[in-house]
């Protein structure tokens, strides 16, 4: 977190976003909490505000050390479920999307808030 705070003050255009986004690409043990991660976060009731950013890093290493994977990994997979596409998935539209979400694509709709307030909405394919 130090390092954090010493490239967000050196780097003056660095938001923080980007910086946990540095961090994350030079192998240090946090995710990258940007717009995608912390929806789907938010959805599955990890985090209460979108805005929480280093509640999102924890939750991340939490998942890495419950799967023993990489964080980077973990970073991954959250970007390309939440993306309009996925080529690693092969998907050629995202699952948890911001707008129109394919819920019933989903294996995690069991633990979604999203999903349980909007469960009767019609989905676009």
């Amino acid at each position: 977190m130090l390092l954090k705070e010493e490239l967000e003050y050196r780097f003056a255009g660095l938001g923080p976003i980007t910086t946990y986004h540095v961090l994350t690409d030079i192998g240090l043990r946090v995710i990258k909490p940007d717009r995608v991660i912390c929806r789907i976060f938010k959805r599955l009731g990890l985090i209460e505000s979108e805005e929480q950013l280093l509640k999102t890093v924890i939750q991340g290493r939490k998942f890495a050390d419950a799967t023993g994977l990489p964080i980077r990994y973990i970073d991954i997979v959250f970007v390309s479920y939440g993306q309009v596409q996925s080529q690693e998935f092969g998907l050629s539209r995202g699952i948890c999307l911001e707008k129109n979400p394919l819920c019933s694509a989903c294996g995690a709709t069991a633990h979604c808030r999203y999903f349980a307030k909007h469960a009767g909405v019609s989905e676009q394919a």
